[in-house]
């Protein structure tokens, strides 16, 4: 029976090497099977190489929200508000900036003025009796130009004239008797500006404002009609 089994495992080592030598591994079926896997490997990491990095995902969402930022982004920054002190401002350049505040809030009243529509069932009747008074009234020989304009609140009336200051305080105190006429009751005194030009040449400027709505015709002490 020993000498059996020592037979039996002596013949099987002998089977095994025969079948080595007769049948070896084919050196292409490693490289076949590397190769397969290597395939497999790349298709399953496809995705992730068409993917962008991560350095380049940050590139191309910084530029996409600098390309579609509003253009009042930058306002933002460019108008920040630095409080400055009085103090920081010689006295010649505080007198420039109040000359340009000034110089700036005269023209925004001045394009408002302009947008202004015009009332075709008042201004040009209340025109043409402003004019006649003063044509009436004043001498032709105490001014030289009138420029008159009314809208729908307002009226301005600009005379130019010469003879020095005895003529343009004469035209002053009469354009503003204007407002006090009969005919003239829906006006009230808004401003009045007198100045010299120059030798004996002036200039007189008067505003009339056209109270319309019940508060403002008590605010301006003009009694509101009765119904």
């Amino acid at each position: 029976m020993k000498t059996f089994a020592v037979g039996f495992l002596l013949g099987a080592i002998v089977c095994f090497i025969v079948m080595r030598v007769v049948a070896p591994r084919s050196p292409v079926e490693p490289a076949a099977v590397n190769e397969q896997v290597a395939v497999r490997s790349s298709s399953s990491q496809t995705p992730q190489l068409a993917a962008p990095s991560c350095p380049e995902i940050k590139n191309v969402e910084t530029q996409r929200i600098e390309t579609s930022a509003p253009a009042s982004a930058s306002a933002v920054v460019t108008n920040v508000v630095r409080r400055v002190s009085i103090d920081d401002y010689t006295d010649q350049e505080a007198q420039q900036i109040c000359t340009q505040m000034y110089q700036r809030q005269a023209q925004r009243e001045r394009d408002k003025k302009d947008a202004e529509p015009v009332d075709a069932a008042w201004a040009p009747a209340m025109e043409m009796l402003i004019r006649q008074h003063v044509e009436s009234s004043l001498a032709r020989k105490q001014y030289s130009q009138m420029t008159l304009q009314c809208r729908t609140t307002f009226c301005e009336l600009k005379i130019e004239g010469a003879g020095g200051e005895e003529n343009l305080k004469l035209a002053q105190a009469f354009v503003q008797e204007i407002a006090n006429e009969p005919w003239a009751e829906s006006l009230v005194n808004k401003g009045i500006s007198g100045t010299g030009r120059g030798g004996d040449t002036w200039e007189v400027r008067q505003e009339w404002f056209r109270p319309r709505t019940e508060t403002e015709l008590r605010l301006w002490g003009r009694k509101p009609p009765q119904n």
